[in-house]
């Protein structure tokens, strides 16, 4: 496979491959309520179990989609920081202050 047929040569377009599906998750699963609330005022149980069950797999659909979209996005905040130009090699990214902890709370479980 050559790197053009690939569909996702950048992280941004699979950001926005992710950003599409979630899109597309939450129209479905709009439909999805409404087929729930159809068969339910039928009477038809088994019909809107049916449903529920779709309705709970696009459920995890959707949080494991917004799961890898915030993965994905700290992929290209890592990126850019590796990558930035116009800083020195040496120069740290950024320097936290050492945490100080009194001799109680270090005792603390």
């Amino acid at each position: 496979m050559t790197k053009s047929d690939r569909p996702f040569t950048t992280i941004e377009s699979a950001h926005e491959y992710l950003s599409l599906l979630s899109e597309q998750i939450a129209e479905v699963t709009n439909d999805v309520m409404r087929e729930i609330a159809t068969a339910t005022d039928r009477k038809q149980e088994r019909r809107a179990e049916a449903w529920q069950t779709v309705l709970y797999t696009l459920t995890k659909l959707q949080f494991n989609t917004a799961s890898s979209r915030r993965l994905v996005n700290d992929l290209r905040t890592l990126r850019n920081l590796l990558f930035r130009t116009g800083d020195s090699e040496s120069a740290p990214i950024a320097e936290a202050p050492a945490p100080t902890q009194s001799a109680d709370e270090g005792r603390r479980v």
